[in-house]
């Protein structure tokens, strides 16, 4: 090699090391983050945060999905990855929703209401793609986890802020589309919060399909129900503070369901803390015996959740008449089901979504005007009648189906077995309570379970050319210096060694 060569080959090195570190401290692409900030759209903006329009409001969630989805379009390469991770299995989500949108879109044109496909389309259809297509193609389930961590951390914080010091959510700040309502409430003399959900129902709803996630531990392979003790601390007081009686009971058995579930070695170590924790809690009901606000606020939502479960009346005979008046919204909620019976609705054409919405608030069952459909599934049927009910009835077994069958696909597995605890709960929840816009989330999850079922999830972040070169024992100078020579497989041989 000429002098004037070996100088150039210097030069050309250096200015390659000098990338090299550059892009080793970029973590992130522009086209990830992108991603990371529609995810974050997605599970921790509020769904009233946007620019308000006649019609069809532009949530933050929907802008962050034009984005995302022109950034797809510029490229090839993105779009061929995006349409492999979507489509291409003969029973896919796709294939499998295909009925229930078939149905939403002539239910819109029948009753001249574009939002009964709409809606479904792009606030459960689209991001359940999307999801799948972010799983498989862009961003790993390790970071995917800690965004998660991090959403639930904010939205926790929130809860404690707004029940402890503000009395007023601080997501109201976002409140920007007036026709989309949300926020904590009063109900029966309670504070309820709400944080960035809908209503304080949602929030406990959503906390009941994240908290599993927080329980993969990927480096271990395991399930470990204290992976995340503080941050499991901090959703179990906010689930208190929601308020919300169906998603607490379902949250109860979600947690001793994921204590099954933790791994032998785990549970050992978890065990004596759990009992600490337990009887500090009992002492603490005790010791704010004095403190009238705090005792029935804590009393209360254990006593409704006890009642919700057995049907006792422990509410009744500790706060007397008013309250109870409260746990009778059970009465109605059992004739709900009575509507799939009635002559009053067209079995085979529904009434929409606007139009079900209107009447949903004064319908006539069994003597009795019930001014509320507390029943995803009941509602399905008044908005989509027989062929809507059984079309989207029948996609959501096929969720829990997938998660089931997922379930040994190694690292993925834990990711299926995690998602099918929190997606059958969130069906058990749809019979006592309506969807309450929480159907982004549930089918955003439903995409990530389904790609990880299949094993075509990323499970850990690819490491850098640094970071292969470190890794081999070696160092960036030798790996760049064996690329510039032509070595082929150079990342590979490192890793081999």
């Amino acid at each position: 090699m000429s002098p004037a060569q070996s100088s150039t080959y210097v030069r050309y090195k250096e200015a390659r090391e000098k990338r090299s570190e550059k892009r080793a401290k970029k973590r992130f692409s522009g086209f990830q983050k992108l991603c990371f900030v529609y995810l974050f759209a997605v599970f921790g903006l509020p769904q009233y945060f946007g620019v308000p329009l006649p019609g069809f409001a532009l949530t933050a969630q929907r802008i962050a999905m034009v984005c995302l989805f022109f950034s797809i379009c510029l490229s090839r390469k993105r779009v061929d990855d995006f349409l492999s991770s979507t489509t291409g299995a003969m029973i896919g989500p796709v294939a499998v929703l295909a009925p229930f949108l078939f149905v939403t879109l002539i239910t819109a044109v029948l009753r001249s209401d574009p939002n009964s496909f709409l809606y479904f389309f792009v606030d459960a259809f689209l991001p359940m793609l999307l999801m799948m297509y972010i799983a498989a193609k862009v961003i790993s389930l390790e970071e995917l986890l800690k965004l998660f961590k991090l959403i639930l951390v904010v939205v926790c914080l929130s809860c404690y802020l707004d029940a402890l010091i503000l009395h007023w959510n601080p997501y109201q700040l976002l409140h920007t589309i007036a026709s989309i309502g949300g926020g904590s409430v009063y109900r029966a003399s309670s504070y309820r919060v709400a944080a960035m959900a809908s209503h304080p129902i949602a929030l406990g709803i959503y906390l009941v399909l994240m908290t599993p996630l927080m329980c993969i531990d990927l480096k271990r392979k395991r399930i470990n129900i204290g992976e995340n003790w503080f941050l499991l601390l901090l959703i179990c007081g906010s689930m208190l503070l929601c308020g919300s009686r169906m998603p607490q009971a379902t949250f109860l058995v979600e947690l001793l369901f994921l204590f099954l579930l933790t791994d032998r070695e785990a549970k050992r170590v978890l065990v004596p803390y759990v009992m600490v924790v337990g009887t500090l809690l009992v002492l603490l009901v005790v010791l704010l015996h004095d403190e009238q606000h705090v005792r029935r606020y804590i009393i209360l939502n254990v006593y409704q959740m006890i009642d919700s479960v057995f049907g006792t009346k422990l509410v009744l005979e500790e706060f007397g008449y008013w309250q109870w008046a409260y746990i009778q919204s059970w009465d109605y909620r059992n004739l709900l089901p009575l509507l799939f019976f009635s002559d009053d609705y067209d079995p085979i054409l529904g009434l929409g979504i606007t139009l079900a919405n209107r009447s949903g608030s004064s319908i006539f069952i069994g003597g009795r005007t019930v001014s509320s459909i507390d029943n995803y599934y009941v509602m399905a049927y008044l908005q989509f009648a027989w062929p809507g009910l059984i079309a989207i009835g029948s996609a959501l077994l096929y969720t829990v189906a997938r998660c089931i069958a997922g379930i040994k696909k190694g690292g993925g597995g834990l990711v299926c077995k995690m998602l099918f605890a929190s997606l059958f709960l969130y069906l058990v929840n749809l019979w006592f309570v309506a969807d309450l816009g929480t159907f982004k989330y549930a089918f955003s999850l439903f995409g990530l379970a389904y790609v990880y079922s299949k094993g075509a999830g990323i499970l850990q972040k690819e490491p850098s050319d640094c970071e292969f070169a470190e890794k081999a024992g070696g160092g960036t100078h030798q790996y760049l210096d064996a690329r510039f020579k032509g070595v082929k497989g150079a990342q590979n041989r490192f890793l081999e060694g």
